[in-house]
């Protein structure tokens, strides 16, 4: 099923963090290639190791990045709320090895990816703000990858719903078992008591695979600490990405820019 849009799109549609921290005249050269498009539980963005037609300016809702292990076993590699981008390197000619899925519904600027590229090129802010972004989710992907061995998987799970609910704006996720073991990075079982347990404490409340988090201040006491490290990417003032093109891209990421 195609997604549904309605162009042309509406400034008052834009939600996304990128977007926003454009300056006026580099915002209307994108803007006038964006389509709104509302974005249904469980559908598939892009695939792994297939050409990109779209990227996608999330504006509400909850995105994943999805790989397969050798041994067959699925992974969140990492999520994506309205801070960031959906499909933003591989439009640009970059091997993904993962898939594009939505986890919570919500709406996106869709982009194709020839114009995208054409942007990225020659829009100098908005190139200048996708490679912080991208240098910044590397970042954090590392980040995840150190937490799963240095903290417990409470310290983790907790870590995960606050920051589905910061990138959702929203308290109630439907998350299944199995979804939260892939983010978390544990086996159902291990998921399943430490749930139970989350739920006895009336941290949170689980039934029929939705979540909805009842004590966020405790949550925030037991999450690993690495969640205060990332949820800037959340509340961050639009302001703070205005960007400064007469600094040029980091010489790590200049390779995209080729």
């Amino acid at each position: 099923m195609p997604n549904r849009a309605w162009p042309p799109a509406r400034r008052s549609q834009v939600r996304n963090r990128i977007l926003l921290a454009l300056p006026e005249q580099e915002f209307q050269h994108i803007f006038r290639h964006l389509a709104f498009v509302e974005l249904r539980q469980g559908q598939v963005l892009y695939n792994a190791d297939s050409w990109i037609d779209y990227a996608y300016f999330m504006n509400s809702g909850m995105t994943s990045s999805v790989s397969v292990t050798s041994e067959g076993q699925t992974v969140e590699d990492g999520t994506v709320g309205r801070e960031g981008l959906m499909g933003g390197q591989a439009a640009l000619g970059d091997q993904v090895f993962c898939s594009g899925i939505v986890q919570i519904p919500g709406n996106a600027m869709r982009i194709g990816a020839q114009v995208f590229r054409y942007e990225f090129q020659h829009n100098a802010a908005f190139s200048k703000l996708l490679l912080e972004y991208i240098f910044d989710l590397r970042l954090q992907l590392g980040q995840a990858s150190e937490c799963k061995s240095l903290h417990s998987l409470e310290q983790r799970l907790c870590r995960l719903l606050l920051m589905s609910q910061d990138c959702a704006q929203s308290s109630s996720f439907p998350f299944t078992y199995e979804f939260l073991s892939h983010i978390a990075g544990a086996t159902r079982a291990a998921v399943f008591l430490t749930v139970g347990a989350l739920h006895e404490a009336r941290l949170i409340s689980y039934r029929r695979s939705c979540v909805r988090i009842m004590d966020r201040k405790e949550m925030e006491r037991r999450a690993c600490r690495c969640y205060l490290m990332s949820a800037h990417k959340y509340d961050r003032p639009a302001s703070l990405g205005l960007a400064d093109i007469s600094n040029p891209p980091s010489p790590a990421l200049s390779y995209l820019s080729d």
